[in-house]
């Protein structure tokens, strides 16, 4: 499906244009997209080349969507904006190109918006107006994370990261009530906020003014949940009061390590039950989703791991898997049901040589695993941080140019972007597989996770045949499977 990105103009226009893109979308020698490649000629222009000989775009116009826009499919498929999104360069559209339809923006201070108790100050989120704007525009949903104690609020002067007052809990009830009466409704539709960033940190590990934390108590047994839960239950009725659609998530979870097996190089997990300190706390009946943020560490090469969740590419997969697996095991012992997962922030960091060709595609690959394991946990988003990257992370490059992982990440939510998780497959030796099933029919997932090379025989012959970037393969009973993932296509 072609996703065109609108900048604002006439609806006579964007009519005239939709009735050509039409035509053209119904040509005849339109092949299925695999690789989109952008260059940019102009601020408000862009040309297209597609992977075919024969086809070139050129200078596309937008398309107007209407004032009150449905929302595309929600598919796993997002990204962490750290930029923002109506800004030159920022990458968003071509992310949207890409199948994100996930947005998450951190930074929305209440610290900053009711600096004087009872006085919202609006006008701090001008900017953030206009974000909502061009996103209900383009039909994506950004997931605003809402942090920052006043400093009449604070319970450790000075220390805006951390907990709210006891008596001030109300207040934040309210602003609540009144960021999502005004930011819930046309034109700008927002549906999540997710409260706090990785509340599951201690204020002795960052900084007062930090955007990480710091809820964290060291020296409680839940490191602070039982709190956090106490907020969640003032504040979530203030929040479905004013709008009972809203979404509420749990600040994005750290959960730096393992307590159920805690590795050898660590004291303790301690900071990870604070999530179980929220479900002890009476917290269960108090949100709708809970995000945690997964990250998988490299050296250069194809082989990734996470010690502190005893997770690595040769036995587990993704560390998403582990920590998913943690939470929902949570939630069914306290009898927590109807509630969703989110994982707000994923990466494959680089800590040996990543400025090689090499990594780039070790990157992709990893990307192809990541979100294929996302919809075997059935999350509700997985957020890839970020658009430009951290420790070699980024899926385009500061000038827009597109790196493996942006055309690895576009090429899988063509595939499995829709799709419905079935199995594992476990039928080769050395081999690690998923299969899932949309309307189109089976699909298989295959790469080694080890690293080797295996030949194995198919049990019949697929369909076609694909690369983790979009590149046909040839076709045969007869495999060598490597670290490049592979998509086998099966009829239904």
């Amino acid at each position: 499906m072609w996703r065109i990105a609108p900048w604002r103009s006439s609806r006579r226009i964007g009519f005239i244009i939709l009735i050509v893109l039409i035509a053209i979308v119904n040509s005849p020698t339109i092949t299925a997209v695999s690789t989109v490649l952008w260059e940019r000629s102009g601020q408000d222009k862009r040309k297209w080349v597609v992977n075919s000989p024969d086809i070139t775009f050129i200078n596309l116009l937008p398309i107007v969507i209407d004032q009150h826009p449905q929302l595309v499919n929600e598919t796993v498929f997002g990204i962490e904006s750290t930029k923002q999104i109506t800004a030159d360069q920022s990458g968003f559209l071509e992310m949207v190109s890409a199948g994100s339809v996930w947005f998450r923006r951190s930074g929305i201070l209440w610290s900053e918006i009711e600096a004087s108790k009872g006085s919202y100050d609006w006008s701090a989120l001008a900017d953030f107006e206009e974000e909502l704007i061009l996103a209900s525009e383009q039909k994506v949903q950004i997931i605003p994370v809402i942090r920052g104690t006043p400093s009449w609020a604070q319970i450790v002067p000075e220390q805006v990261c951390g907990p709210i007052k006891q008596e001030n809990l109300i207040d934040f009830g309210n602003f609540l009530f009144s960021f999502v009466d005004r930011y819930s409704k046309p034109p700008y539709n927002l549906r999540y906020i997710e409260i706090w960033n990785e509340p599951d940190i201690s204020s002795s590990k960052v900084s007062p003014d930090s955007g990480f934390g710091c809820w964290g108590d060291e020296g409680d047994e839940f490191y602070g949940g039982g709190y956090y839960a106490e907020m969640l239950r003032t504040v979530y009725p203030r929040v479905k009061e004013t709008n009972p659609e809203m979404q509420i998530i749990i600040g994005g979870l750290l959960l730096d390590c393992d307590p159920e097996n805690v590795p050898r190089h660590k004291i303790d997990c301690l900071s990870s039950k604070f999530f179980e300190g929220i479900l002890k706390n009476g917290g269960g009946s108090y949100f709708d989703g809970v995000g945690f943020h997964s990250y998988d560490y490299a050296y250069g090469g194809y082989y990734y791991e996470n010690p502190n969740w005893h997770t690595a590419s040769d036995k587990t997969g993704p560390v998403l898997v582990a920590k998913a697996a943690y939470l929902n095991n949570l939630m069914e012992q306290f009898g927590i049901t109807n509630k969703f997962i989110i994982n707000t922030e994923t990466a494959l960091l680089c800590v040996g040589e990543c400025n090689t060709e090499y990594y780039d595609l070790a990157l992709a690959y990893y990307l192809t695993h990541s979100y294929a394991y996302a919809v075997t946990k059935d999350l509700r988003a997985s957020l890839w941080f970020s658009i430009f990257g951290w420790l070699g992370s980024g899926l385009l490059d500061r000038d827009l140019s597109l790196l493996p992982a942006y055309i690895s990440f576009q090429f899988a939510n063509q595939k499995i972007g829709n799709s419905q998780f079935i199995r594992e497959i476990n039928d080769f030796q050395g081999v690690r597989g998923l299969e899932f099933i949309n309307e189109g029919g089976k699909i298989w997932i295959l790469w080694s996770g080890d690293g080797g090379n295996y030949t194995i025989q198919l049990p019949a012959r697929p369909e076609s045949i694909w690369d983790a970037m979009g590149n046909p393969q040839p076709i045969s009973v007869t495999l060598t499977i490597t670290p490049k993932p592979l998509y086998l296509d099966w009829p239904p």
